[in-house]
């Protein structure tokens, strides 16, 4: 395996792709409240979609889910709810925490 093979085996993305790559429908089953349940599966299909990662993969489970987000489901569930559910599926703890954090947005501010 050359370094760039390994990378990509070692990966957190791929070890979290081989444990629940098959099914994704499966490892969300779990989470109860549906506006969460689509943000976890909007993070993971943006997580999983880079070219580096896609080879094989198929995302369709994840985008149909993802693709019912709305703005509004925000205030459905809790940070440290989103964190957990990400840890639960893998994600070391630092980049579960970077990715529930909300983007720093002024929708008001005048450029």
């Amino acid at each position: 395996m050359n370094k760039l093979q390994t990378e990509r085996f070692n990966h957190w993305n791929r070890r979290l792709w081989r444990k629940h790559g098959k099914d994704w429908n499966q490892a969300l089953s779990h989470i109860e409240n549906h506006s969460l349940k689509i943000k976890v599966a909007s993070i993971l299909f943006w997580d999983m979609s880079d070219d580096k990662f896609t080879i094989d993969r198929d995302l369709t489970e994840l985008i149909e889910l993802s693709n019912q987000w709305k703005l509004y489901m925000e205030n459905d569930y809790e940070m440290n709810e989103l964190v957990d559910e990400l840890r639960g599926l893998g994600y070391p703890a630092k980049f579960a925490l970077r990715r529930a954090t909300p983007p720093k947005i002024d929708y008001g501010r005048k450029r």
